[in-house]
């Protein structure tokens, strides 16, 4: 028997089971959550975070004009001056510039940048219902949803045979955007979201270097 802070007494069952609540709570597992309860019992619980599609929580005040100028500035004018963002990764951009021969195995990082760019102001403009970002961060999601190659890898053709792991480390990044999108069920060129979520299934099903 245990003694709980009030003074009580658990059994050792009861005991086990609270611990492996507990367990599971850190480690956000709801299957091991069920494995710890009695199919007749629900024992509540406090703290859990649960994510939300982007667009559910709306920012105010200070938060709203803070976001309206990342919006205004960086997120609408950095593909204006600053490379790589101005480069069109993940649009019709499929070769590395500004690389030499020799830095062929450097070449991922300026399509992660950008996907972090575009990951970031498309939950950015689902949050303001910014129409005009939206577009400009949604057209490389448009683009690169819309051309698979014939086995359904989508992406640069560069990504196609990676050199290093660290080149598929940009599909990671782009594709949260497209997470992002179907989740918030944004209104944007290109497939319907269950149109992606089969293309990014068929994208990892198919790619034999993934």
């Amino acid at each position: 028997m245990t003694q709980n802070s009030k003074g009580s007494a658990i059994d050792r069952r009861t005991f086990l089971r609270y611990s492996l609540m507990t367990a599971a709570l850190a480690a956000g597992s709801p299957k091991l959550l069920a494995l710890g309860d009695d199919a007749a019992q629900a024992v509540p619980y406090f703290g859990t975070m649960r994510a939300l599609p982007p667009g559910t929580v709306l920012p105010e005040g200070w938060l709203r004009n803070f976001l309206e100028k990342q919006a205004s500035g960086l997120g609408l004018h950095l593909p204006e001056i600053s490379w790589p963002f101005s480069e069109d990764y993940w649009g019709e951009e499929k070769q590395p510039a500004h690389f030499a021969p020799e830095q062929q195995y450097e070449v991922w990082w300026p399509w992660e940048q950008k996907a972090y760019w575009i990951d970031g102001n498309t939950r950015l403009a689902i949050l303001l219902n910014q129409k005009e970002l939206l577009s400009k961060a949604a057209h490389p999601i448009a683009y690169t949803m819309t051309h698979p190659d014939m086995q359904g890898y989508l992406g640069p053709e560069v990504f196609q045979y990676p050199l290093s792991d660290y080149h598929r480390w940009p599909h990671a990044v782009f594709f949260r955007s497209v997470a992002a999108v179907c989740d918030a069920n944004a209104d944007i060129a290109g497939p319907a979201r269950p149109g992606m979520v089969r293309a990014i299934q068929r994208h990892y099903l198919s790619d034999g270097a993934s």
